[in-house]
């Protein structure tokens, strides 16, 4: 049986030149996050040569759109959850999908850190 918690929609991880740590997307990505955490905080960038929309649902309902530059450095996510049972849906949708010439992937965005924080 799959892993229900893995990540859907990222590729493994890559150091860019400068030395951060990236996993590049697809253009639709699902992280499951326990119910037990209350903050999910993230840095996505945009390696597009233009401007790309990010929309953001929680559990399936609109929790944000963001609009990133091309090029773009990077760009801290934070979303407060509530405390539940069961583990929740974060989904990231990009708009439009992105193929660079070099690589074979259509790309999203990159992702950085990902924490998870419990209550206190």
């Amino acid at each position: 049986r799959p892993d229900d918690t893995a990540p859907l929609g990222l590729f493994g991880p890559t150091t860019l030149p400068d030395g951060d740590q990236v996993r590049w997307s697809t253009p639709e990505v699902t992280l499951s996050v326990p119910g037990t955490l209350d903050l999910v905080v993230l840095r996505i960038r945009n390696p597009a040569p233009f401007s790309r929309t990010v929309s953001v649902r929680v559990d399936g309902r609109p929790a944000d759109e963001v609009t990133l530059a091309e090029t773009s450095a990077w760009r801290p996510l934070e979303y407060r959850l509530r405390r539940r049972d069961k583990t929740r849906r974060l989904d990231l949708h990009v708009s439009p999908p992105w193929s660079p010439a070099y690589d074979f992937r259509t790309i999203g965005v990159g992702v950085g850190d990902v924490e998870w924080l419990r209550p206190a």
